[in-house]
């Protein structure tokens, strides 16, 4: 995140980029858990550099995410069917 307004690289909101920085103000850093890309060539520690809490937040976003996208999917698939 550029300038730390949590607004992404590109001014678009939070978690919009490629997970590197902290642009939703959890505390903590990125997916790369501030280690660059070194260390196994992932960029991550032994333990990703997530707490417990982290990691479960990020969790129940995915979960979310996954299921709008499946609701929208769903939705489309009635909307073919019908025409």
């Amino acid at each position: 995140m550029p300038y730390k307004n949590g607004m992404g690289p590109a001014g678009k909101g939070s978690r919009t980029g490629r997970g590197a920085g902290n642009c939703t103000g959890q505390g903590g850093t990125g997916r790369f858990g501030g280690r660059g890309r070194g260390r196994g060539g992932r960029g991550m520690g032994r333990d990703g550099g997530y707490t417990s809490d982290q990691h479960n937040s990020w969790l129940e976003d995915q979960v979310k995410s996954l299921q709008a996208a499946l609701q929208s999917i769903t939705e489309r698939l009635d909307a073919m069917k019908k025409d």
